[in-house]
């Protein structure tokens, strides 16, 4: 019996298409094989516009599931510090260093390692460099440093230009002024910043705290030798539900947990995440459950009719095209090399 393409219609397990008879005695998806008599199980297939309204409608429903209650946190923030604490006595370590912005991760992450650092005599040591920073978040940095670190410093205006200049007089003389630069010098800043701690960390017997949350590690949206520290807190933590909470918990100032999350480098005029990424980190957090599987049955139904968004869609595609990132260093190992010494 002949199978026709229904391409009004799509499957409520899994999203794909759904074929029918020329009789139309049954109705089955083409990926999940779900079969119904009914065609009503089904879905009719959602427009551009269409879509992106249930999407914003499912996002404070995720919103529901996701965020963890006060218990929780408290739960998971002792939990964190007992591995930093474990990690930190096994290496012997004598400073923690990290890279202080003004924005919610540094925040968070200083944070939390502060009871753990006064706990065992562990400096904590806390640097901002403001190559790109605006004068609120030089201010939001001075408060978190000096409210959570031993010692704090932040690089003059002087110093940062002289950075500055001293980088754009490397670049322009690499003749590219026919390339798209903006993210390329976006990620020289923030590897300058990387050596500066790595500096502080070799002369501290210390190691870098990374500030890299899941949602920007889940993106690829960080830098390669720019971001990622020695030791990751909140790496697993979803930076639009869940981060926040920690932030409470742990006393960040409210400001720092509302304002609209930046790089502080200057990669769009807008100089936010959301500007580069296209949608907001709660949004996100939507996808990447949907994504990863992990949405209760009558949310997963929803997610299933708004994947083919386009602007879901950017976000899965930049999650496939930056796996190399999460993957490491791709190292020929001995076997490949067909070595027999």
């Amino acid at each position: 019996m002949e199978r026709i393409i229904d391409k009004d219609l799509a499957c409520y397990n899994c999203g794909h298409e759904v074929f029918t008879t020329e009789t139309k005695e049954y109705y089955q998806c083409t990926y999940c094989r779900t079969v119904e008599s009914d065609k009503i199980r089904f879905y009719r297939k959602l427009n551009e516009e269409e879509s992106y309204d249930l999407f914003m409608e499912l996002v404070p429903k995720v919103g529901e599931v996701i965020t963890p209650n006060k218990d929780k946190v408290k739960e998971s923030i002792k939990n964190i510090q007992n591995e930093v604490e474990k990690y930190i006595l096994d290496a012997k370590l004598e400073s923690l260093i990290i890279g202080i912005s003004g924005g919610l991760d540094s925040a968070v992450t200083v944070a939390l390692v502060n009871p753990i650092c006064e706990k065992n005599n562990i400096k904590l040591l806390g640097l901002s460099i403001p190559l790109s920073s605006s004068n609120k978040h030089r201010e939001q940095a001075k408060w978190v440093g000096e409210t959570y670190c031993d010692e704090f410093k932040e690089m003059t205006e002087w110093e940062t230009t002289k950075t500055n200049n001293k980088v754009n007089e490397v670049l322009s003389s690499l003749n590219t002024e026919d390339k798209d630069e903006a993210i390329a010098q976006g990620n020289i800043k923030a590897r300058l910043r990387m050596m500066s701690l790595y500096y502080l960390a070799g002369i501290n017997n210390g190691a870098v705290l990374s500030t890299d949350n899941y949602s920007e590690y889940w993106l690829g949206f960080w830098t390669l030798h720019g971001d990622i520290g020695d030791i990751s807190p909140i790496q697993y933590i979803e930076k639009g539900w869940e981060l926040p909470e920690f932030a409470k918990e742990l006393g960040v100032r409210q400001d720092i947990i509302d304002q609209k999350a930046s790089d502080g480098l200057s990669v769009t005029e807008e100089d936010s995440d959301e500007a580069q990424l296209g949608l907001s980190y709660k949004e996100i957090a939507t996808i990447i459950l949907g994504y990863e599987n992990r949405l209760p049955l009558d949310l997963k139904i929803i997610y299933n009719r708004i994947k083919e968004n386009s602007k879901v869609k950017n976000i899965i595609e930049r999650h496939n095209k930056t796996q190399y990132k999460r993957n490491g260093t791709f190292e020929i190992t001995r076997e490949m090399t067909k070595l027999n010494i």
